[in-house]
Order: C-alpha cells, then sequence, then structure tokens
C-alpha cells in the first residue's frame, strides 16, 4: 500500500543515514557472490562466503548489545542518535541474514516444508565469529550451512548436505568440540536410559521429516505423550506462471519517474514505490507526492478501496517484521528473486516498495467456475491481521488446523473429496509474484492424486519442486 507523507519521510530518514548507505556495496557484492551459477553450490567457495559473511555479522552483533549498554546507562546526550544507531544495526543485521536465508533455500533444493520446519524455535543470539566447526567445513567436500548466519534455520547448529543429496543436522557443543547427529541423540537416549531435551526432540523431528517426507508432530497433555499429528509432504511438479518480467518492467518504469502500478491480471494489482528515486527531488517530494497519489487514484481498480470485498495486502516491508525472536516465515526471501542483484538489495533494504492487493472474492469466484463448492474457512476474516499467520511461533498443530480461507469440495463417483485453502498458500503466491493460476493448479494436482492416498482425512504440506525454475 502507498505510504503516507509522514511514513515515506521517517523511512527516508531511516534509509539514507550514511551508516546505512554504507552497506550497499557490500549486500551487492555478498549476494552477487552467493548467487554465481558455478559456485553457490561449491562447499569449499561457501563455506569461505559464510565465513566472511559470520564475521561481520558478529561485527554488528557487536555494536547492537554497545548500543543497547549505552542506552541503559543514560548517560548519553544524543540518544535520538543512538536509538537510530541502534535500528540501523538491527536492520543491516536482517538483511545480512536473509541474503544467507537465499544459500539455505537453494542448498535444500526450496523445500518449503523442510524449511518451515526447520524455521520453528527461537533464534540463536549472538553469532560466534570463530564458529564451531567451520574451519572443519573448509576441508570436506560436502555443503555445510552455519544455521545461527540465517533467519531460516533455527532447528540444529550446522545443516550439511552431502553430494548425493542427504542432509544430516548437526548440533555442536563445547567449541565445536562435540557434534551430535539424530543418531548420536538417539544412542545416548539408549545408553543412557535418559529422555530427549526440547533442543534435541526439536533435532529429531525435523531429521525424521527430511529423511522420511513426513513431519510427525508429537502432541503432548500434562507431560504424556498423547498422540502424533502427521503431517505428509507431497511434491507438486507443475510448471509455475509467474508475474516476474511484468514487474521488472515495473522497477525500470519506477526507477525512471519514481512510482509505477499496473493490474497484472483481474484481481491482481501491484504498487512499486522507488524511495531512492523520489529522494533525489526532497525539495519537490510534496508535489512529486501528490502526482503520486493523483495517478494512483485513476489507476487502481475500483474494487481497491471497496470494504466489502475481501483482499490481502502485502508487501517487501510485511518482510522487515521483528518482534524478539519472531519474523515472518512464509514469505519467499527477497535474496531468491529472478531480479537483478541491485533490485533485491534494494527490496531487501526498502528502497523500492513492491506491495501486492489481491482480491479473494474474485479468487473465490475463479474457483467456483473450476468447479468447486467454495465455503469460507476459519480464516477468511482475518486479512486485516495478517502478521499473525506470517510469523507463528512455531505450534504446528495450531498452524495447521487455523488456517483456513476457504473449504473447498467436489463430488465425485462414489465419494466426495474436500481440501482446504491455507493462508500461508496464498503468502506464497504474492511474495513470490506467481499468478492467481498457482492456487488453481495446487488445487487442481492434489485432486488428481491417486483415490488411494485421498482417502480419510490427512494434512498436507506442499513441495513445489518447479519453483527452482523461477527463483534464484
Amino acid at each position: 500500500m502507498l505510504l503516507g507523507k509522514k511514513e515515506f519521510i521517517g523511512r527516508a530518514s531511516f534509509m539514507f543515514n550514511k551508516s546505512y548507505i554504507r552497506y550497499i556495496p557490500y549486500f551487492v557484492r555478498i549476494l552477487r557472490l552467493t548467487r554465481l551459477p558455478f559456485l553457490k553450490f561449491n562447499s569449499f567457495f561457501m563455506a569461505a562466503m559464510q565465513l566472511n559473511m559470520i564475521r561481520t555479522l558478529s561485527s554488528l552483533e557487536e555494536a547492537v548489545r554497545e548500543g543497547k549498554r549505552r542506552l541503559k546507562d543514560g548517560k548519553e546526550e544524543n540518544i535520538n542518535g543512538l536509538e537510530k544507531g541502534l535500528k540501523i544495526n538491527v536492520d543491516l543485521i536482517r538483511v545480512l541474514k536473509t541474503i544467507a536465508d537465499g544459500i539455505a533455500w537453494r542448498s535444500l533444493r526450496f523445500n518449503r516444508p523442510i524449511i518451515r520446519l526447520l524455521s520453528d524455535g527461537k533464534s540463536a543470539g549472538h553469532i560466534n565469529p570463530v564458529y564451531p566447526g567451520l574451519k572443519k567445513a573448509l576441508g570436506i567436500k560436502d555443503l555445510f550451512i552455519f544455521n545461527d548466519l540465517t533467519r531460516c534455520l533455527r532447528t540444529a547448529d550446522v545443516t550439511r548436505i552431502f553430494k548425493n543429496g542427504k542432509i544430516i543436522l548437526y548440533e555442536m557443543k563445547k567449541k565445536g568440540k562435540v557434534v551430535k547427529s539424530a543418531r548420536d541423540i538417539l544412542e545416548e537416549m539408549k545408553k543412557h536410559s535418559r529422555s530427549f531435551s526440547k533442543q534435541e526432540l526439536k533435532q529429531l523431528i525435523a531429521q525424521d521429516a527430511i529423511i522420511g517426507k513426513k513431519i510427525l508432530i508429537p502432541i503432548f497433555e500434562e507431560g504424556k505423550l498423547k498422540s502424533k499429528l502427521e503431517i505428509e509432504i507431497m511434491d507438486l511438479s507443475f510448471p509455475i506462471k509467474n508475474h516476474i518480467q511484468k514487474i521488472k518492467k515495473l522497477i525500470n518504469k519506477a526507477d525512471k519517474k519514481g512510482f509505477a502500478f499496473s493490474l497484472l491480471e483481474n484481481g491482481y494489482y501491484v504498487e512499486i514505490n522507488a524511495h531512492d528515486r523520489l529522494i533525489k527531488g526532497t525539495k519537490k517530494f510534496p508535489g512529486r507526492f501528490q502526482v503520486l497519489k493523483n495517478e494512483h487514484n485513476l489507476t487502481k481498480p475500483n474494487w481497491y478501496d471497496n470494504k466489502r470485498v475481501a483482499k490481502i495486502h502485502l508487501s517487501n516491508y510485511d518482510g522487515f517484521f521483528q518482534e524478539h525472536t519472531e519474523y515472518p516465515r512464509n514469505l519467499t526471501p527477497p535474496s531468491l528473486l529472478p531480479f537483478k542483484i541491485k533490485d533485491c538489495v534494494r527490496i531487501m533494504m526498502g528502497y523500492l516498495l513492491i506491495s501486492i492487493t489481491f482480491n479473494i472474492d474474485l479468487l473465490k469466484e475463479k474457483l467456483l467456475e473450476k468447479g468447486w463448492e467454495v465455503s469460507e474457512g476459519s480464516a477468511f476474516s482475518i486479512f486485516a491481521d495478517r502478521e499473525e499467520f506470517m510469523k507463528k511461533p512455531g505450534d504446528l498443530s495450531k498452524y495447521v488446523k487455523n488456517e483456513d480461507v476457504f473449504i473447498l469440495s467436489k463430488k465425485e463417483q462414489g465419494g466426495f473429496y474436500q481440501v482446504s485453502l491455507p493462508f500461508t498458500l496464498l503468502v506464497i503466491m504474492v511474495s513470490s509474484f506467481y499468478g492467481t493460476d498457482f492456487i488453481l493448479d495446487t488445487l487442481e494436482n492434489l485432486y488428481k492424486q491417486p483415490r488411494k492416498e485421498k482417502r480419510g482425512q490427512k494434512f498436507l504440506a506442499m513441495n513445489f519442486v518447479k519453483e527452482k525454475n523461477v527463483l534464484i
């Protein structure tokens, strides 16, 4: 959505601080190197890249600690300057970790269910600049990801991807001298006749999901295991239609005049503000802002401001959300988008604001046209409070049950088929700039699964195999 004048000026003062600007070339260089076609899966190169990023991250985290200490002391005269510096460093950490998320997503082959599972839990806190096991990784041919460097990997310390595609999670203790895999944990439990810790349970669940393509969530009552919730990971391999090329053209247009708007398809409206272009004419900003508002009012569809129309508003700024250890887990990281390197950095840092408004009512009409019977789910009315569905602390059983936007059904010979449209699917579509067909094709492919696979109630997590052809 369009920022108001006051909000724009507030964000601009943050983005155009010299301490913030000086990191642009560094982020551009790091992102470019992590996406090099012939090196992004090279184990030695990616370990060295992560070492570079860990040093930068450690330096930024130290600056945050120092800033908080000085604020707590209350001896500073320039409190506003200190608070601004603290916010800048926290935001730079977010950008660096988002670039590292790109490393993780590519290495894990864009497997959203597994990445989503690994993202549950609290962040690790400040990173060790001499990361345990890093030197060992430099001498091993397998690809290592150092989880604390990312936003999305919060289970175990290290993710190891073997040449044959096998994935093993490791927890490191005593400065890397003790390394525990799921097998090590199970053997230790058996040897000492003990139960597992919460941290070990997370690692065991995640490792089991990676191997078995099923997520088994234990449900406890009064400290005792009552049952298990099974979530099946289903591979869907249909081609993904998207609006990437249209977005690229709109970014180019926004770079020339400061803003651009377009109806990508019926019910799918995009607005792009190039803040770094608009700010060049700061003295003329009030006039330019008014021009922007006028053009937007002329181009927006008639349903845009209609409060009776169900719709979702989402932008890259939603990805900036951070509260304690929570962040929007279901958004596609901008570091994966197939745009120019610098444009990806501009999106991550806020210089480009890309907002999507998607009409849910028109989606319902398209579902009806495809032969679905459609009823509103429990999540249909939450579009104004969408953050709750993006940050999701980690209760997967609650997460699966409470995000149904629509309940869809089809009568078939000898039975009745029913499936839900989860809010997450909308978030994936919009944050990746996929077309509405992404949702329609997903539902149709689920329906076409062999009948024997559809008996009874199932919880599904979809892995979109062809995302590797779209994302970088």
